[in-house]
Order: structure tokens, then C-alpha cells, then sequence
């Protein structure tokens, strides 16, 4: 069976400190939670991760997939939804010729970063269009992209367009949320939301390190080895098939 996940950085893998990082913090591992769901053990697993992004850079994947006839080649989607808006619009042709970051029998992971977008919402990101596409854009642009009445429609419909894509290859897909799921009025017949909400808070303990927001960091950490045995066994709580 080929289980295809979807997830944001907390899907790219295994935390650890790292003092003297402007985040605190490094990816130690590509060992993450899917390793420590039980029902998952025997079955071949495709991971994309998209650091910082949600679902619009899901819904591109996906739409991908389908328009290279791939999406049927996955029996079962587990996807992680993530603390949103995260509005990104991903560079050209970024899925072409991609390699995975870590690979063996049974697991093949691909990685996505910031960099793999041409537009996000991030303030910081204005410094990187500007030098990219020699605008000349200020936080004010970043400002009103942020507050466009276009973007929680866009986002809404890329997370329903991304599971009717799955529903329509009857692919059973479950879906838990590192922060609050994004509640959108999509149902379909083997979309199963497990109710799983807030693991980031929840795995407090198992966080790389105590965060104080624009203090300690401006980045929120990540959770480490242990937390990510701590999802796998809530997950396991649930059924899945």
C-alpha cells in the first residue's frame, strides 16, 4: 500500500536546541511522527513537507499529481493541516525533477522551503521579491496582501479542491491539525477528519525549547524525537481503515 502525507515543517521530521541559531533550533532527523503510527509500519510512505506554507502549496502538490496522472498511484492520504493563513504561491515548475531528502525502503521525503515560493505572507518576505524580481515593494505591500478579502477564499478553496481531488480517486484521507483545522463546509464521502487539533500546544513538553514570541525567537519551535512518538500514539488512538 502507498501512503501519500502531507504536512507543514512539522512534518519535515525530528527537532533538536541549537543555541546561537537565529530559530534555536535545527532539523536533527527526517524521523517524524508517520514513524510511530502503527497501522503505517508495513506500508510504503511518500512525505512532502512544506515549511511555513498550508494549503495552497497542499492543493499544488496535489493538483501536480493529478495532471501527471500520479495521484492514483496512492492508496491511502493522511494530511496534516497547520496553523493558517499561510496564502504561498510556489515558483514554476517546482515539482519537476525533485529529489528526495531522505529515502530508503520504505519511506521517500521531499522537502519544500520558503524558497520554493514566488509570493508568501510573511512581512520579511517583501526583501525577497524585491531582489528576486528588482520591485520595489515595501511593507505596505505585504500589509494589504495580508488584509485582501481574496485570501481565506483562496485558501478555503484550495483545501476543498485538494480533497475533492482525493475524493474522486476514492482515496481514503484523514486529517489532524498541528494548530485548529481549518474549518471549511467540504464533505466528502472518504474525507475523515480524526478530530486531532493543537498538537503544537498540546506537545509543549516535547518542544525544542520554551518560547517567548519576538523574544526568545521570532519563530515558533518544533518538537522534538519524543513528541513526535507522543502524535504517532495519538494517532494511534484513532482508527485509520
Amino acid at each position: 500500500m502507498n501512503v501519500l502525507i502531507l504536512g507543514c515543517s512539522f512534518s519535515s521530521g525530528s527537532y533538536v536546541f541549537a543555541e546561537g541559531r537565529d530559530d534555536k533550533e535545527k532539523l536533527n532527523s527526517y524521523i517524524g511522527w508517520w514513524n510511530f503510527v502503527e497501522y503505517l509500519k508495513n506500508h510504503h510512505k511518500t512525505i512532502f513537507s512544506f515549511s511555513g506554507m498550508g494549503w495552497t502549496a497542499y492543493n499544488s502538490l496535489l493538483y501536480n499529481l493529478e495532471e501527471n496522472n500520479k495521484l492514483s498511484e496512492y492508496d491511502i492520504c493522511i494530511i496534516q493541516e497547520t496553523f493558517e493563513p499561510r496564502f504561498s504561491i510556489l515558483k514554476p515548475n517546482v515539482f519537476q525533477n525533485i529529489q528526495p531528502v531522505y529515502e530508503n525502503k520504505s519511506v521517500k521525503h521531499y522537502n519544500f522551503s520558503l524558497a520554493d515560493s514566488i509570493l508568501h505572507d510573511r512581512r520579511w518576505y517583501v526583501e525577497r521579491l524585491n531582489k528576486n524580481y528588482n520591485l520595489n515593494a515595501n511593507d505596505n505591500f505585504i500589509i494589504d496582501y495580508n488584509k485582501s478579502s481574496s485570501k481565506w477564499p483562496l485558501i478555503c478553496g484550495s483545501k476543498c479542491f485538494s480533497l475533492s481531488l482525493l475524493d474522486k480517486h476514492n482515496i481514503p484521507t484523514y486529517l489532524f491539525s498541528a494548530y485548529d483545522s481549518l474549518l471549511v463546509d467540504c464533505k466528502f464521502k472518504k474525507i475523515i477528519d480524526l478530530k486531532i487539533t493543537n498538537v503544537w500546544l498540546r506537545m509543549s513538553k516535547y518542544h525544542t525549547y520554551k518560547w517567548i514570541p519576538n523574544i526568545t525567537s521570532r519563530y515558533a519551535p518544533h518538537i522534538t524525537i519524543d513528541g513526535n512518538k507522543e502524535i504517532g500514539k495519538i494517532i494511534n488512538e484513532h482508527r485509520i481503515l
